[in-house]
C-alpha cells in the first residue's frame, strides 16, 4: 500500500497507539474525510492480524515526533525524498538523518519515494539509482526476528496482542518483496530507453563491484525482469552479427578492396557494440552469479570464426587484430570467454604493427560513402540495429 494509503497515515495514529486512541482518532477524522475511510481503518489497525501488514508498510522503528516531521516534509513536498536519500549516499556528508531507522523503516521510505519520483527532475537518474540500492540493501538484510520484536515492543505499549508466529513476519516479507519490486519496476519503466539502460547497467555494475560480488536479490530480480524485456531486441541484433559476419567473409573471398572491407568491419563494430549496450548488466549480472549468459558465447563464435577466416585463410591480420580487441571489450564479462580471448590476443601481438584500437573510416570520404551504401544494401539492415535510440 502506498504511505498515503496506510491506516496509520489515515488517521494520524502510531504504532504505540491504543485502541480507544484509535477509535477517537477515527471519529475525529470524520470531520475532514469520509466515514467510510475513516471506519476502514479504524477495523484495520484495531484487528490484531490486519493491522500487521500495516505494521509491516509504515515505521517501527521511528518515535512519535521523527514519524511527525517526515510525514510532514512528505506531504509538503515528496521531491524533497530524493535529496534526503542522495544526501545518505554521500559519504561526505555527515548526515544523521536517517538515525533511528530500522532496515524497515528505510526499505519502506525508499519504496515511497521510488513511487512518487518524478523523472523529469535533471538528479532523477542518480536519485532513482541510489533509491534502488539503499531499499535493495535494505531489504536484503531484512530479519524476521528482529522486525517481530520491533513489532510487538509497540503492541505491548498499545495494549494490543503479540505476534507469535514468525511465519507471519516472513508472509509480510514476500509480500513486501513484491510490492518493491513493483515500484522498482515501474519507475525504471518510466525512463527513456538510454536513461533506462544507463539506470539498469549502473544499478547492477554498481551493486556488484562490476560483477566481483553477489548484488541483492532485488536487483537480481530487476535484471531478470530487463532479460525478458530486451530478449527480442537481443535476438534480432545476434541474427544481424551473423548476417553481417557472413557478408564479410563473403566479401573477403571476393577479394573485394580493404577499403571496402574496413567499412564492413565497421559496420560489424557498430552493431556488436549496440548488442553490448544492452547485454552488458546482464553479463555483469551473470559474472557476479557464477552463470554462463550464452547468448554472449554464441555471439563471440560467431565473431571468432570471422577473426579465424580473415586471418588463416584470407591473410588479413590487421582487421582480425581489430576484431580481436573488439571482442576483448565486448565479452570482457563472460568469464567463460576470457582463456580464449586472451590467447588470441597475445597472438596478434606478436605482430609488428597490431592496431589496437577499431576507427570508423572518415565520414566525409566519398569512398566511405560509397562503401557504407554498399554494406546497406548487401547486409538489408533495419533501422533497430543501428539506432541506439530504438533498442528497447
Amino acid at each position: 500500500m502506498n504511505l498515503f494509503e496506510n491506516p496509520f497515515y489515515i488517521l494520524g495514529a502510531t504504532t504505540k497507539s491504543t485502541k480507544q486512541d484509535i477509535v477517537t482518532l477515527a471519529e475525529n477524522k470524520t470531520l475532514e474525510i469520509s466515514a467510510e475511510v475513516c471506519s476502514e481503518a479504524r477495523m484495520v489497525l484495531t484487528n490484531p492480524r490486519k493491522r500487521l501488514r500495516a505494521e509491516m508498510q509504515w515505521f517501527t522503528g521511528l518515535k512519535t515526533d521523527q514519524i511527525q516531521s517526515l510525514v510532514s516534509m512528505i506531504t509538503r513536498n515528496k521531491s524533497d525524498l530524493i535529496y534526503w536519500f542522495l544526501s545518505e549516499n554521500d559519504k561526505k556528508a555527515n548526515n544523521e538523518i536517517f538515525t533511528g531507522f530500522s532496515l524497515l523503516d528505510k526499505a519502506n521510505l525508499a519504496s515511497f519515494a521510488l513511487d512518487n519520483l518524478d523523472v523529469s527532475l535533471p538528479i532523477a537518474l542518480d536519485g532513482a539509482e541510489t533509491i534502488i540500492q539503499i531499499l535493495a540493501s535494505s531489504f536484503e538484510d531484512l530479519n524476521a526476528t528482529t522486525i517481530m520484536n520491533d513489532i510487538n515492543d509497540c503492541r505491548a505499549e498499545s495494549d494490543f496482542p503479540k505476534v507469535n508466529d514468525i511465519n507471519l513476519i516472513e508472509e509480510e516479507i514476500n509480500n513486501l518483496k513484491n510490492i518493491y519490486n513493483a515500484t522498482i519496476k515501474k519507475i525504471i519503466d518510466s525512463f527513456k530507453s538510454n536513461n533506462m539502460i544507463t539506470l539498469i547497467t549502473d544499478i547492477v555494475e554498481n551493486s556488484t563491484s562490476h560483477g566481483t560480488k553477489n548484488s541483492p536479490i532485488l536487483i537480481d530480480d530487476v535484471v531478470d525482469n530487463y532479460i525478458l524485456g530486451t530478449q527480442k531486441f537481443l535476438t534480432k541484433e545476434e541474427s544481424n552479427i551473423k548476417t553481417v559476419s557472413t557478408k564479410i567473409m563473403e566479401a573477403a573471398k571476393n577479394s573485394l578492396p580493404d577499403s571496402t572491407l574496413e567499412s564492413m568491419c565497421a559496420m560489424l563494430s557498430k552493431v556488436l557494440k549496440n548488442w553490448d549496450k544492452i547485454a552488458q548488466p546482464i553479463q555483469v549480472s551473470y559474472l557476479s552469479r557464477g552463470m554462463t549468459h550464452e547468448a554472449s558465447e554464441r555471439t563471440y563464435h560467431v565473431v571468432r570464426r570471422l577473426i579465424v577466416e580473415l586471418y588463416k585463410t584470407y591473410n588479413k591480420t590487421d582487421l582480425a587484430s581489430k576484431l580481436t580487441d573488439l571482442a576483448n571489450e565486448v565479452f570482457i564479462e563472460v568469464i567463460s570467454l576470457n582463456e580464449q580471448i586472451k590467447s588470441d590476443k597475445n597472438f596478434f601481438a606478436k605482430f609488428k604493427d597490431p592496431i589496437t584500437t577499431y576507427k570508423m573510416p572518415d565520414k566525409q570520404s566519398a569512398q566511405w560513402v560509397k562503401d557504407v551504401t554498399f554494406v546497406y544494401r548487401q547486409f538489408n539492415l533495419t533501422l533497430l540495429s543501428m539506432n541506439p535510440e530504438c533498442l528497447l
